[in-house]
């Protein structure tokens, strides 16, 4: 098991904008949590394992666009 670097920061999601397939991978258009939408990033699912119930509450909202077929444990 990886520890977090605690020199790296983890960043809050506040919203999840978008999604998209890219290179056969699931990606999230992300907005981040006191920033503005000029620092919005694509992350693949892997890097958003804290954010889970803002994946849910995306495909909720948005039923039509590529879906979380994947599963994080």
């Amino acid at each position: 098991l990886l520890e977090r670097d605690p020199e790296v920061p983890e960043y809050e999601v506040e919203t999840i904008l978008d999604s998209k397939i890219e290179r056969r991978k699931l990606k999230y258009k992300v907005h981040w949590k006191g920033y503005s939408h000029a620092y919005d990033t694509w992350e693949p699912l892997e890097s958003l394992e804290n954010a889970q119930e803002y994946i849910e509450e995306f495909h909720l909202k948005y039923p039509h666009k590529p879906p979380n077929r994947q599963r994080v444990n």
